[in-house]
C-alpha cells in the first residue's frame, strides 16, 4: 500500500528552507527601507543647506566690499563687510533705493550668524539645551537687522557655518571682494533617530559693491 503524504524530515526541510527565505526577504526589506531612509534624510539636509546658502548668497553678493569704501568719495559711515574672529558671523551693508529719487542709500548693519542649542553636537534635543523654549532643537541661520531677528529658509538643521573673505587675486589689489561660506548640517533617521546622516556645503561669492 502506497502512502502520499510526507515525511517528517521533508517537512522539516521545507519549513527550515522556507525560515531561510522569509530571513531572507526580511533583510532585503530591512536593508532598502533604511536606504530609503537614508537618502530621505539626506535630501532634506541638503535642501537646508542649500535654501539658507540661496538665501545668503542674493543679499551678500550686494555687501558693501573694502574696494567701494577705500574709493575716494565713498559716503560717510559706510563701511565694508566684515566677519568676527572665529569666522561664525559676518556683518555687512547693501545698497537701499530711496523712495521718489534717482540715488540710493545704504542699509543699517546685517548680520547673519549660526544659533545652534545642540551643545553636545548629538543632533538630539537634550534636557537643558532648548534655551528657547519652543520644544525643538534649534539649529539654523539668523539673520539680525536694527535688533530684528529673523531666521534664514526654513531650514533648521545647519550645525556649522563658517564665513570668509578673500582677496580678489586676479585684480591684484588685495582688496577682499568674495565671500566664501562653508556649512555643514546633519539629521537623525531611523527606529528612535538612531542614526546620523551629515552633509557639507561649499560656496564662494563674488562681491558687486
Amino acid at each position: 500500500m502506497k502512502s502520499y503524504g510526507y515525511s517528517l524530515l521533508e517537512v522539516m526541510v521545507a519549513s527550515t528552507i522556507l525560515g531561510v527565505v522569509s530571513l531572507l526577504g526580511f533583510v532585503v526589506l530591512k536593508s532598502s527601507n533604511e536606504a530609503a531612509q537614508l537618502s530621505t534624510a539626506k535630501v532634506d539636509v541638503q535642501n537646508h543647506l542649500r535654501d539658507s546658502m540661496a538665501v545668503m548668497t542674493g543679499e551678500l553678493r550686494e555687501a558693501v566690499s573694502s574696494e567701494t569704501t577705500n574709493r575716494t568719495g565713498a559716503p560717510e559711515g559706510l563701511y565694508a563687510v566684515s566677519v568676527d574672529e572665529t569666522g561664525g558671523s559676518i556683518t555687512f551693508q547693501v545698497p537701499e533705493a530711496v523712495a521718489g529719487e534717482e540715488q540710493f542709500a545704504y542699509s543699517s548693519s546685517i548680520t547673519y550668524s549660526l544659533e545652534n542649542e545642540d551643545v553636545n553636537g548629538n543632533g538630539l534635543l537634550d534636557e537643558g539645551e532648548d534655551s528657547n523654549d519652543d520644544g525643538v532643537l534649534t539649529r539654523r541661520i539668523v539673520r539680525t537687522q536694527d535688533g530684528v531677528e529673523v531666521p534664514v529658509a526654513s531650514a533648521n538643521s545647519i550645525d556649522t557655518v563658517t564665513f570668509l573673505l578673500v582677496a580678489n587675486q586676479a585684480a591684484g589689489n588685495n582688496q577682499l571682494t568674495t565671500v566664501n561660506i562653508q556649512m555643514t548640517g546633519s539629521k537623525r533617521y531611523g527606529p528612535a533617530e538612531g542614526k546620523l546622516v551629515v552633509s557639507e556645503l561649499e560656496s564662494s561669492i563674488r562681491l558687486v559693491n
